[in-house]
């Protein structure tokens, strides 16, 4: 049994937790706290196997000791922020997801929510057994595995909409060669511009730049656009490779190709191992999509209203709860090589 310690300032919500935790076969409740303080002494006592807390109950300087503590033990933790809020990314072997309303659960709820959980909580546990291996392997005594490293990323996929190509263009020619992820791009555009686009970054960015086609095995460091009016999609092989597919189905709120469909099979076939990036773009095309690869434990991130040309998609997925981390275009590349776990070779 897995000896969980439970954080949260609603004693009905701790309540609710804890008759979550006696419908499972693997959790166990160990213990709760109202206040990161009684939190500190009860763990430092006797460390838990796994942290579930509320961070809204703690301040800016709590969040601060909070990570510092959960790195030292290390402990694993499942950190819960408001609906809309931002979700905590400095600490090492931790899952965050937007907080369930349990105390509206019902019976019936709380025992499908408790599969759940179990299954979360055996992913965060392997996540730290991965991070301790990398630690080892690298030869590193601290801090080494980069703080939201917790899959082993497939894909990053990325929507985008108005002022598109010069923001791609911009993304493509930081990232570089050598990028070890294929990246899977919907961008709205009109028909017949999209071979344009495909010779233009070709030609701008140096990169294998390609109009996917049905059936395509996403290759490492080369890039796959949705042709005109064909949403993209994925499945597996009998060798679990994935694999690219197009259709023709009904558009989404209009679109077609659709940032939601790419992200919601992508979710499907690879769950949380993929990071969605949104960029600048009219609408909120891509905002479900990455609500849902965040729950399931994939990266998100949202470029900043700063650097955008038009603030409404990457606007619509953070407010929708499903945007990891917001960063100015010129930091997201960077950023990805840090979550695929490899250094930038310079090319």
């Amino acid at each position: 049994m897995t000896k969980v310690f439970i954080a949260d300032n609603s004693a009905v919500v701790r309540s609710v937790i804890k008759e979550i935790l006696r419908k499972t076969q693997k959790l166990q409740a160990a213990g709760e706290a109202a206040s990161f303080s009684e939190l500190q002494e009860a763990v430092r006592h006797s460390p838990p196997e796994l942290l579930i807390a509320d961070t809204t109950m703690f301040s800016r300087s709590d969040l601060h000791q909070l990570e510092k503590l959960c790195n030292s033990l290390p402990l694993p933790a499942l950190l819960y922020h408001q609906r809309g809020g931002m979700g905590i990314t400095g600490i090492r072997i931790s899952a965050s997801l937007e907080k369930p309303e349990f105390i509206k659960f019902s019976s019936q709820q709380m025992e499908s929510y408790a599969q759940e959980l179990e299954q979360l909580a055996g992913e965060i546990k392997q996540s730290m057994l991965f991070s301790k291996h990398a630690a080892v392997q690298a030869g590193c005594t601290g801090h080494c595995v980069p703080a939201s490293i917790r899959h082993t990323y497939k894909a990053v996929l990325v929507g985008v909409s108005t002022g598109g190509p010069s923001a791609i263009a911009e993304l493509l020619q930081s990232l570089g060669r050598g990028f070890p992820l294929p990246l899977l791009i919907t961008q709205h555009i009109d028909s017949f511009f999209d071979k344009n686009l495909i010779n233009w970054l070709n030609t701008e960015t140096g990169l294998p730049v390609h109009l996917a086609e049905d059936g395509m095995q996403p290759l490492a460091g080369h890039v796959y656009f949705a042709p005109s009016d064909e949403h993209l999609a994925f499945e597996t092989d009998l060798g679990n490779n994935f694999l690219i597919r197009l259709n023709h189905d009904p558009a989404v709120n209009f679109l077609r190709p659709s940032v939601d469909k790419m992200l919601e099979s992508a979710a499907s076939v690879l769950g949380g191992n993929c990071i969605a990036v949104i960029l600048t773009g009219m609408g909120a095309d891509g905002a479900k999509g990455c609500r849902h690869i965040r729950e399931l434990g994939g990266y998100t991130i949202t470029q900043d209203e700063a650097s955008c040309t038009v603030y409404g998609m990457p606007k619509a997925a953070f407010e929708a709860g499903g945007s990891c981390e917001v960063l100015p275009l010129g930091s997201i590349a960077a950023r990805l090589w840090e979550l695929s776990g490899r250094q930038r070779n310079g090319g």
